[in-house]
C-alpha cells in the first residue's frame, strides 16, 4: 500500500513545483474510474419499528444468556462461568445485578 501511495505521488507531483500541494487522483493509483464512482444508495423502504435503548437490551441479551447457560449446566455457576469465559464470582455478581436467580434443580429424581 505504502509503495502504490509513494508511485502515485510521484506521478501527480511530475511537472509541479516542489513547494505545490498536489491531489492524487484515480489516474494517479492506475485505478479505473467506473470503481471509484460513488455508490448509489438506497433509502430505506421504511423507518426503524421501534427506538430500542443500547443499554436495556444489552441487559436482556446478557440475562437471557447467563440464564439459558445455568440451565444447560443443570444451575452449576463454575461450569457456566467457564463457559461464558468468565470469572464465576463477576459471573454471580453480574446475574446479581440483573436480577438472575436460578434455583439448583436436583438431578436424577432426588
Amino acid at each position: 500500500m505504502e509503495h502504490i501511495i509513494s508511485r502515485a505521488a510521484l506521478k501527480a507531483r511530475k511537472g509541479s513545483s516542489p513547494s505545490e500541494i498536489v491531489s492524487l487522483t484515480a489516474a494517479h493509483i492506475e485505478i479505473p474510474d467506473d470503481i471509484m464512482a460513488q455508490p448509489e444508495f438506497e433509502k430505506p423502504a421504511q423507518p426503524p419499528l421501534e427506538v430500542v435503548n443500547l443499554r436495556s437490551a444489552t441487559e436482556d441479551y446478557q440475562r437471557d444468556l447467563i440464564k439459558h447457560t445455568l440451565t444447560n449446566c443443570d444451575g452449576n455457576w463454575s461450569r457456566a462461568a467457564k463457559l461464558l469465559s468468565m470469572d464465576r464470582g463477576n459471573l454471580v455478581r453480574l446475574a446479581k445485578r440483573l436480577g438472575v436467580y436460578i434455583k439448583k434443580e436436583v438431578v436424577g429424581g432426588k
